[in-house]
């Protein structure tokens, strides 16, 4: 676990830091008043991290949408009122834009259609934010300093 201070990876304590509750590590603890040691969470030996589905869009749906919409007999016009969608969204979906998932979601519900392939899975990689690791709130007064002495 870090320090909230000073990013030191060590045993933290919950401490009361001019008003700000904070987990920081013994030496930052003499900043403020300790309200208790931090117990580390338990990992469960079980635990597999799952892949993330990502609904991903399927191909050619402007045409799948325009079939489908002229297949019921309603006009752009009609659709994107039951959909309360601005016609004009319409026309681009129908002319190529791709639409949102949410939009998409939409349009699968009012013309009974499959535009939305929902197997795709990626594995998910945090990246880290920096070399050094999490960005601390010591940090950030270290950053403010340097600005003032420019």
């Amino acid at each position: 676990m870090v320090c909230d201070l000073c990013g030191k990876d060590t045993e933290l304590f919950t401490t009361n830091v001019e008003g700000s509750v904070l987990n920081v590590c013994n030496p930052c603890s003499s900043y403020g008043k300790v309200i208790a040691k931090v117990q580390a969470p338990v990992k469960k030996a079980f635990q597999q991290e799952q892949p993330l589905a990502i609904p991903t869009l399927l191909p050619n749906l402007n045409q799948k949408i325009r079939k489908a919409r002229e297949a019921r007999n309603l006009t752009q016009k009609e659709l994107a009122a039951q959909l309360q969608e601005k016609e004009s969204l319409l026309q681009k979906v129908e002319n190529g834009f791709e639409p949102s998932i949410a939009l998409a979601t939409k349009l699968e519900k009012a013309l009974h259609i499959t535009l939305i392939d929902e197997g795709t899975t990626e594995e998910y990689q945090q990246k880290p934010t920096s070399n050094q690791g999490a960005l601390t709130i010591g940090d950030l007064i270290k950053t403010k300093k340097n600005s003032q002495r420019v």
